[in-house]
């Protein structure tokens, strides 16, 4: 029996440098979890700190584009106002015309008041036009500045999560 008690204290002995290299191994891979976790969470608070950054221009963005629509609701309004008092103009010119083809004598001494009035009106509509298109370029210049710096957050992501990966990698 002592041969056989032997080789059992032999065999614990095995047994118990055995476990003690296997528990060092999984403190060594359970330090390794904690510094991945470690990396995980400062790479986390960098990428919230950096999208915060970026709801925060999105906000500056909406807030522009809110004026800007503001503004351009109140050019609409204005140009109603033009466009009934347009109306109301051009149902006091149809009047007008009328009394001009009664008194056909009269039509040239005024034809030339009324080419400067359409002349106006004209340029009126122009000036409307053109500040229409305006408006227009700057919202396009707006969504054109947000997809270029959606662009440059999705580039930043994707080279924030490469460098992650390398990290994990390495460890």
């Amino acid at each position: 029996m002592s041969g056989s008690t032997s080789e059992f204290q032999q065999f614990m002995h095995q047994f118990e440098i055995l476990t003690e290299a296997l528990s060092s191994k999984i403190e060594q891979v359970a330090e390794g979890v904690v510094m991945v976790n470690e990396k995980l969470d400062r790479h986390m608070e960098s990428s919230n700190r950096h999208f915060k950054m970026i709801d925060r221009q999105l906000i500056a963005v909406n807030a522009k584009l809110d004026e800007h629509t503001a503004k351009l609701d109140a050019h609409t309004a204005k140009l109603d106002e033009h466009t009934a008092k347009l109306d109301e103009h051009t149902a006091k010119l149809d009047a007008h015309t009328a009394k001009l083809d009664e008194h056909s004598a009269k039509l040239d001494e005024h034809s030339e008041q009324f080419r400067s009035v359409n002349s106006r009106i004209d340029r009126l509509r122009e000036e409307m036009h053109k500040e229409s298109d305006e408006t227009r370029a700057l919202i396009k210049i707006s969504y054109v500045e947000l997809d270029r710096r959606m662009t440059t957050v999705e580039e930043s992501l994707a080279m924030l999560s490469r460098r992650v990966d390398a990290i994990e990698a390495r460890t």
